[in-house]
């Protein structure tokens, strides 16, 4: 079902939709999680007419309750790619986040006040009245055609800003800086990273195929080391770590040894800002070995400090926005990093 519904949003453009105005403001809004939940309960309605889209258990006391969480994760979540091109998002758990944890969708739930609030209650209006599975599967195709308008809406957005933003090595240092001067769960000291070994890699004239990968998400690549990895050719030349949070001792160990499985022969572990060891352990003394990867740990302003004077000083800021939004779409990162990455073209492009 949802790769017919696919089919026809690429098929039928402008579908209109009895719900269109409901659909916008949620797939508009600033909270994944609800578009998750819409395009399930819409997905389960169109596939099963007897299913209650306000259901998100089985238990959930209701007629026609299911399990929303099993049907976003094994249909939706695994073609989120394939078939919705990424705009839903890039979480593999979505009905992890509070507002799905609730047996049904309800504006009773306790979700956070304001914005949150009124996404509810919009959710819970739509699908109380989405009776009929056609109804539903005409619903499912104009979201998904309003889902990737908001993605090339955002894309053209980044582009804009990347032909706006002007300066030479030193408003590059500071867009770096500017980055990272807020954290967005480890997303933007990932993106700083790369965009500087990029650097780096025109520094030494390098041919580096550098992939920096999604950020948190489990099993995103069964190719994926570290972070980023750094390959010459097949071979994987550097597993880079990038931690922007309070970290142990045994996340140091574990990722050189996932890089010396792995055959890097460099493993880098980069500390963004807000990274701090929370134990007073140190890590494991490690055996030097034949073959053995070495090991390096710096912090990511040091990095960069280190790299910049190198830089070719005609660089152009805008060459390395363009280099971040590749990055950034290459990483499926979260809505509110993107619109962080944003506000920060968008100010180095005023100067």
């Amino acid at each position: 079902m949802l790769e017919q519904c696919v089919r026809d949003a690429i098929t039928f453009t402008g579908t209109i939709s009895t719900f269109s105005s409901e659909i916008d403001r949620i797939v508009t809004g600033n909270h994944l999680t609800f578009r998750y939940m819409l395009v399930t309960a819409l997905l389960a309605k169109a596939t099963n007419v007897e299913a209650n889209p306000l259901s998100l258990q089985a238990g959930a006391g209701i007629d026609g309750a299911y399990d929303a969480r099993s049907l976003c994760h094994k249909v939706i979540v695994p073609n989120q790619g394939r078939l919705l091109r990424y705009a839903l998002g890039n979480s593999n758990e979505p009905f992890l986040n509070k507002p799905a944890r609730f047996p049904s969708i309800d504006p009773a739930n306790a979700v956070r006040r304001g914005h949150d609030a009124k996404l509810l209650r919009t959710l819970h209006a739509l699908l109380s009245h989405v009776k009929a599975s056609s109804e539903a599967r005409d619903a499912l195709v104009y979201c998904i055609q309003a889902l990737w308008a908001r993605q090339d809406q955002t894309r053209g957005e980044l582009r804009l800003a990347t032909a706006g933003a002007t300066g030479n090595r030193h408003r590059v240092a500071r867009y770096l800086e500017a980055l990272v001067s807020r954290s967005e769960l480890g997303e933007t000291s990932v993106l700083s990273c790369g965009i500087v070994l990029h650097l780096l890699s025109k520094v030494l004239g390098n041919s580096w195929d550098i992939v920096v990968h999604p950020v948190n998400i489990s099993g995103a690549s069964s190719l994926q080391v570290g972070d980023i990895d750094v390959r010459v050719g097949e071979t994987l030349a550097m597993a880079v770590e990038v931690k922007d949070k309070p970290y142990l001792a045994s996340d140091l160990a574990h990722a050189t040894a996932k890089a010396r499985v792995a055959g890097a022969s460099t493993s880098l572990f980069v500390l963004g800002r807000r990274a701090s060891r929370i134990d007073g352990a140190s890590p494991p003394a490690a055996i030097p070995r034949p073959g053995d990867s070495e090991a390096f740990v710096v912090e990511l302003d040091a990095l960069v400090g280190s790299i910049m004077p190198f830089v070719d000083p005609r660089i152009e800021l805008s060459d390395v926005c363009a280099l971040s939004v590749r990055i950034v779409e290459g990483m499926r990162v979260r809505d509110e990093t993107l619109r962080h990455v944003l506000a920060v073209m968008r100010e180095f492009g005023t100067g």
